[in-house]
């Protein structure tokens, strides 16, 4: 009975082990070695296991641990790791004002997180962090986003940290004309208006491009409207900058979309241009829009409408 309850498991898949027995001792041969092999298992790196059964992985600081529970982790690249995790307002005020993951020091926008409800953190750091035996020390991540469900939707909206500072200028300019961020990754920021009205803005430093594409819901017979197609090519070709086009997304959705790009270069202050084309974009759809819903609706001709917007 002391042996059983003294057994020790090995982490991973459970190796069967009878409790129950016979010894027999015959003549033969004695070994002269003895192998003993566990199966061949991994664990998830400092993952813990507390009451309840759930995977938490601890972010040590000196004002107090916090607990990522069930997080989702997702590697940015060969050196850089993001953890994602939800906690409730009483710890996400807790980390803000102990400046846990630079939560109040670092460069936000918008300065708020509206709206009330869970909050679904992402923070950053190396590898070689997250694989350290001492535990995750939480000054070596970085905070990314702070982000709240809207309504009972799968659409978020929260507050961005300097991840990416060649968008922060152009994201201000946004949030500025009432635009609500509601999604990022390592490479783009997502933000919608009241309106419905969708903003992209995307940093590319390995292809050395950046953009901005407006996405504007639209009709959808003016997909297919030749009218409306005719007006889109006339203007793309007296535009200067930005292109205009008419499409259905991966949902179906039909939108207006307008883009703008711009290449990364050295010497190019390519923050200073994405809040521009921000500006520009958002200026042009102004006037584009309505014209496009005249001409939809057969109150002004393609040549009427070109001619206003010229």
């Amino acid at each position: 009975m002391l042996g059983t309850m003294s057994m020790v498991l090995a982490a991973g898949a459970v190796a069967i082990t009878r409790l129950l027995g016979r010894t027999f001792r015959v003549d033969g041969a004695m070994p002269n070695v003895h192998v003993s092999i566990a199966p061949l298992t991994t664990w998830r790196p400092m993952a813990q296991e507390y009451p309840g059964r759930v995977a938490v992985i601890p972010f040590v600081s000196q004002a107090g641990d916090v607990l990522a529970v069930e997080p989702e982790l997702e590697y940015v690249d060969d050196r850089r790791v993001q953890v994602r995790f939800t906690i409730d307002e009483v710890e996400w005020v807790r980390i803000q004002s102990s400046d846990i993951f630079g939560a109040r020091s670092r460069r936000r926008v918008p300065d708020e997180l509206s709206g009330t409800g869970p909050i679904r953190v992402t923070v950053e750091g190396s590898r070689l962090a997250a694989e350290s035996p001492r535990g995750w020390a939480a000054d070596e991540f970085e905070i990314v986003s702070a982000m709240r469900p809207i309504d009972d939707s799968d659409r978020w909206q929260g507050v961005i940290f300097a991840s990416a500072p060649a968008w922060g200028r152009a994201l201000e300019a946004l949030v500025e004309m009432g635009f609500v961020v509601d999604g990022e990754t390592e490479d783009e920021v997502s933000a919608t208006n009241h309106l419905g009205v969708n903003a992209m803005i995307s940093v590319y430093p390995t292809n050395q491009v950046a953009s901005v594409v407006y996405a504007v819901p639209i009709d959808p017979t003016a997909v297919t409207d030749f009218d409306i197609l005719d007006l889109v090519n006339r203007l793309n070709a007296s535009f200067i900058i930005g292109s205009l086009s008419v499409a259905f997304d991966e949902r179906r959705r039909s939108f207006l979309f307008a883009k703008a790009a711009t290449p990364i270069l050295d010497g190019l202050d390519v923050a200073a241009i994405l809040e521009a084309l921000v500006i520009g974009l958002t200026g042009m759809l102004i006037e584009v829009s309505p014209v496009v819903d005249m001409v939809l609706r057969k109150t002004l001709t393609v040549e009427q409408a070109f001619q206003r917007l010229s």
